[in-house]
């Protein structure tokens, strides 16, 4: 029976709050991040990935790593765990805002029979500044501090979880607007990609998101401020 390599990582620069009815998340625009100087430094898968188990490996099988930059990509493919250089030259040149895809298909040993057998290995992953845009009003140690004693944000609690009726919050479908957050700390940009089903709560959202307050803007490692993607997702607690 094949089995896939389970990884699990902590989201390092996630927001995550809740209402009596919500659970929502201000977050970078997908779940794993990697800074741009890790990227360009790499040598290695495990330079990527976190946590990479290479003692799980008895043989490479393929691998293939998948570069992502304004919406071209880029396949390449090397032997094993190395990066080749082809590779390491494409992540040389990489941008903030680019995506990188990892697939990995190898022999292992079965633990429970010693058999062996076929797994697989995905990873994505977004290239982010060295200091992340923060929202001000609500810095990471007060998202952390909202988080344990069930208290939400001010500003999203005032513009968009007390507009919704508590009947709608019940049947809200899992909303995800995504934003950009400009050099200059302004919101930019803010777009639905998955409705809550309600055009007039969509609405709502956006007005709400359009009109946060500034923003800490991001910053490369010399300090130069640069944009940065964000997305806000909402929806019954519990959903993904």
């Amino acid at each position: 029976m094949k089995k896939s390599a389970i990884i699990s990582f902590l989201v390092l620069f996630g927001m995550s709050l809740y209402s009596q009815n919500l659970f929502y998340t201000i977050r970078s625009n997908k779940s794993h991040s990697i800074k741009k100087e890790t990227v360009v430094a790499a040598q290695k898968m495990g330079d990527i990935i976190p946590y990479y188990p290479a003692d799980w490996i008895l043989k490479y099988l393929s691998v293939e790593l998948i570069y992502g930059k304004e919406g071209k990509i880029i396949t390449l493919k090397s032997k094993n765990e190395e990066l080749s250089a082809e590779q390491k030259n494409v992540l040389k040149n990489a941008e903030i805002g680019d995506d990188i895809t990892i697939n990995i298909q190898y022999l292992s040993k079965n633990a429970i029979n010693d058999k062996e057998e076929v797994s697989k290995m995905h990873y994505e992953t977004l290239i982010v500044p060295e200091v992340e845009a923060e929202f001000e009003t609500v810095g990471k140690e007060n998202a952390q501090h909202d988080k344990k004693d069930g208290r939400t944000s001010e500003y999203i609690k005032n513009n968009i979880v007390s507009k919704i009726p508590d009947a709608t919050q019940k049947q809200l479908k899992q909303t995800l607007i995504r934003f950009t957050v400009s050099e200059n700390g302004q919101v930019t940009s803010p777009k639905v990609y998955r409705s809550s089903g309600d055009k007039n709560i969509d609405n709502l959202m956006l007005e709400a998101i359009r009109k946060m307050p500034e923003w800490k803007p991001a910053q490369t490692a010399d300090g130069t401020k640069v944009k940065q993607q964000f997305e806000f997702s909402i929806g019954t607690e519990g959903g993904c």
